[in-house]
C-alpha cells in the first residue's frame, strides 16, 4: 500500500476512535486549510504552464518569464500559509484531521509538479542551446521551496493534537524526498552561464 493511502486510512481510523476536544478550533483549521488550498492552486497553475514549455518553441522566453513569476507566487503563498499557521491556536482532533488531509493533498500536488519539472530540464537545456543555463537557477528555487515546505510542515505539526503529530514526520519526509529527487536532477550540468535565483517572495 502506498504511504499516502496508508496515512489516509490511519487518519480516518484515528478520527473515529479519538474523542474530540471541547475547544472549538474551526476558524483556525479553516484558515490553515484555505492557505494550503491557495498553495495547491498556485502550484497547479505553475504546473500547467510547465506543460506548455517544449523544446523548439519560439515562445519559450516568454513562457520562462511566466514560470518565474508563478514560482514567485508559489513562494508568496507558502509564506502566507506559514504566517497563518503561526497565528493559529492549537487545533482539536476534528481540525487536526482536516488540516492533515489538506496537507496530504498538497503533498500529492507537489509530487506531480516536481516530477513534471524534472522532465522539463532537457527542454530548458535544449531551448537555450547551452549558452545560458537555467539549471542552477531552478535548483536554487527548488532548494528554497524545500526550505519553505519544511518550515510550513514544522509550524503546522506544532498545532496538531498529539494523535496527529505522530504522522507529520512521515508526510514531511515524503515531501522532502520529492524535492530531493528534483534537486538532484537539476544539479546535473546544463549550460555555462547561471542566472540569478528565481524570486520566491519574502526573504
Amino acid at each position: 500500500m502506498k504511504y499516502s493511502a496508508l496515512v489516509f486510512s490511519t487518519l480516518l481510523a484515528i478520527s473515529s476512535a479519538s474523542p474530540i476536544l471541547k475547544r472549538d478550533s474551526a476558524s483556525d483549521s479553516t484558515a490553515i486549510i484555505s492557505s494550503l488550498s491557495n498553495i495547491v492552486a498556485k502550484v497547479t497553475t505553475l504546473n500547467n504552464t510547465l506543460n506548455t514549455f517544449k523544446a523548439k518553441d519560439p515562445l519559450n522566453l516568454f513562457t520562462a518569464l511566466k514560470i518565474q513569476k508563478q514560482s514567485s507566487d508559489v513562494g508568496d503563498a507558502t509564506d502566507s500559509a506559514i504566517s497563518t499557521a503561526q497565528a493559529s491556536g492549537l487545533l482539536d482532533d476534528a481540525g487536526s484531521l482536516k488540516v492533515a488531509l489538506a496537507t496530504l493533498s498538497l503533498s500529492t500536488t507537489l509530487k506531480s509538479f516536481l516530477a513534471n519539472i524534472e522532465s522539463k530540464k532537457p527542454a530548458f537545456d535544449s531551448i537555450l542551446l547551452g549558452l545560458v543555463s537555467l539549471s542552477q537557477t531552478t535548483k536554487a528555487t527548488l532548494v528554497k521551496q524545500k526550505g519553505q515546505a519544511d518550515q510550513l510542515g514544522a509550524v503546522i505539526a506544532r498545532k496538531l493534537t498529539a494523535t496527529y503529530q505522530g504522522l507529520a514526520p512521515g508526510v514531511q519526509s515524503q515531501i522532502d524526498g520529492y524535492f530531493d529527487h528534483a534537486i538532484a536532477v537539476w544539479s546535473q550540468p546544463g549550460g555555462v552561464i547561471s542566472l540569478p535565483p528565481l524570486s520566491l517572495g519574502k526573504e
